[in-house]
């Protein structure tokens, strides 16, 4: 849930204005694909993401006349994450991930 703000300037013109600060976190995010043209398959590297995300979120209603409105929609937003335990896929058909990869700099 987001919370906003309405505000209602005349019967015919309103905005909106609201904002959202969610945290996620994925055990199982792809990360990279290693190999080289010559090979017969990638590796396919995952990793455990942490991602942070700010966004605001910004509506203009005006209604003209009976027939003819008008709406402004915008929703600019920031994120970062931090991509730490690398793991290599253990064959690509697989469902587990196997041993961990050295760090990456």
């Amino acid at each position: 849930m987001r919370p906003y703000v309405t505000v209602l300037a005349r019967s015919n013109l309103s905005w909106e204005l609201g904002t959202l600060i969610p945290t996620q976190q994925d055990e199982h995010q792809w990360y990279d694909n290693l190999g080289y043209y010559w090979e017969r398959h990638d590796s396919y590297l995952f990793a455990h993401l942490d991602q942070q995300l700010l966004s605001f979120t910004s509506r203009v209603n005006y209604t003209a006349t009976t027939t003819l409105s008008l709406q402004c929609y915008a929703e600019p937003f920031l994120t970062t994450g931090r991509y730490f335990r690398l793991r290599e896929l253990a064959e690509p058909s697989a469902s587990g991930l196997r041993r961990p990869v050295p760090a990456v700099k």
